[in-house]
Parts: C-alpha cells; sequence; structure tokens
C-alpha cells in the first residue's frame, strides 16, 4: 500500500508547438520579393547567390534566421541541410538537398566544390523560401549539335549505327540552365549560334550530348571555327 502511494506521477509529455514559427513566417513571407536578377547567363539573367540572401534579410524582421550546412551522405556523397529557427527555440524539420561535386577543368578540387556549393545552395534556398532568382527559360524543340553536313550516298557497308547517348540525372530546366552557364563560361555564343545550338529551344539529349563534352573538347571546337571564320 505504501508503495502505491509514494509512485512518482507520471508528466504528460509535452507537445511540440510550431505556432510562433508558422506565424512569423507567413508575415515575413508576405514581405518576401524575388531578388533583383543582375548576373548575365547565356541568353538569360540570374540573381547571384549574394542577392538571394540580401533579400532573406527580412526574415530577421520577424524574428527568424535559417541555417544552411554541408553534411555527409551514407554513400560518400554531400548534402546541403537547411533548417528554419525562431528566437523562441522553435524550429522546422530540416530540409536536405543531396548533390555531388563535378570536378571542373581548370580548378582545383576545393574551388570544384565551392563552384558547386554557390549553385546549389542557391537552389535550395530559392526552393525553400518561394522565390525566383532566374528567368523562366523552358522551351521545346530540337536542334543538330554539330552543323548538318550534306547528305551522301552510302553503302550498306558504310552505315554506322550511332551510339546512344546516356542521360543526365537531372531537371530539364537544370539541364538547359547548365548548358546556357557552360556556354557563358566558355565564350562559346558565337560557336553555338554557327552550330545552330540554342539550349533554350534544343531537345533535352542534345543539351545533354553537349554536357557530356568536357571544356577543352569545347574550346578546341571554338578554335576550329575561329580559324574556318579566319579563313585560315
Amino acid at each position: 500500500m505504501n508503495d502505491e502511494k509514494n509512485k512518482t506521477p507520471s508528466v504528460p509529455a509535452t507537445e511540440i508547438s510550431f505556432a510562433e514559427i508558422y506565424s512569423a513566417f507567413v508575415k515575413a513571407q508576405a514581405e518576401l520579393i524575388n531578388p533583383k536578377k543582375t548576373e548575365q547567363g547565356y541568353g538569360y539573367k540570374f540573381a547571384g547567390l549574394p542577392a538571394v540572401i540580401t533579400i532573406l534579410k527580412v526574415l530577421n524582421k520577424h524574428d527568424l534566421g535559417y541555417i544552411q550546412m554541408i553534411q555527409p551522405c551514407d554513400d560518400g556523397k554531400l548534402m546541403l541541410e537547411l533548417y528554419l529557427f525562431h528566437k523562441s527555440g522553435q524550429r522546422l524539420p530540416s530540409s536536405f538537398f543531396p548533390f555531388e561535386v563535378t570536378q571542373k577543368k581548370g580548378m582545383s578540387p576545393e574551388q570544384s566544390l565551392g563552384s558547386c556549393l554557390t549553385y546549389f545552395r542557391r537552389y535550395q534556398l530559392t526552393t525553400y523560401f518561394g522565390i525566383a532568382s532566374e528567368e523562366d527559360i523552358d522551351g521545346a524543340g530540337e536542334v543538330q549539335l554539330e552543323p548538318k553536313p550534306k547528305p551522301k550516298p552510302k553503302s550498306q557497308a558504310q552505315v554506322v549505327k550511332k551510339e546512344s547517348v546516356p542521360d543526365i540525372q537531372l531537371e530539364d530546366k537544370e539541364t538547359r540552365k547548365l548548358c546556357l552557364e557552360k556556354l557563358s563560361e566558355l565564350k562559346a555564343g558565337d560557336y553555338a549560334q554557327h552550330i545552330g545550338f540554342d539550349p533554350e529551344k534544343a531537345s533535352i539529349k542534345a543539351c545533354n550530348t553537349f554536357l557530356k563534352f568536357t571544356d577543352e573538347e569545347v574550346r578546341k571546337k571554338i578554335a576550329n571555327y575561329n580559324k574556318i571564320k579566319e579563313g585560315k
């Protein structure tokens, strides 16, 4: 009997509340605007990461903040973790964005990581907070990556089966943007126009094919084109 009387009463679990953080976020989101697109890509403009971060300063006005950090994945790759918090101590569940670092020619591994981080941090922030940092460049159509040679009669023995190009696992819109950024970075605008390659209108297969070329291969094509244009 005494044991029953001396038992400590159970304490009900505290219910987790998000009332304050949700209320503050609704007010902050009402004031969020799309950043100005001042960076020039190939055929489109976009807002860089600093412009996106500046726009998000409005969160602090409503006692909100966010943390974005790198975390390792089980498969050895990396991912970005992002979560929103309130001064009351409330925070929303984390949002995770796995990514793979692509080694770029002429860059050290550290520089390649920095380049990828800048790109994917911008995409995670704009997606999470519902703002747009670039123009909508969705397009359709198909163009040839190389100029079409004049058709020549071929014998049966000369017919060669085209090698299929493996798909790159990216959304169509991101694939086009990567093409545009690569053209801009390599200053390949004139060459692309010459061969009729416009990522905004090209098929995704053509864009994927272009992305498979290394920077050095593209530079060689540009150099050959310039020689022809100069009549050398």
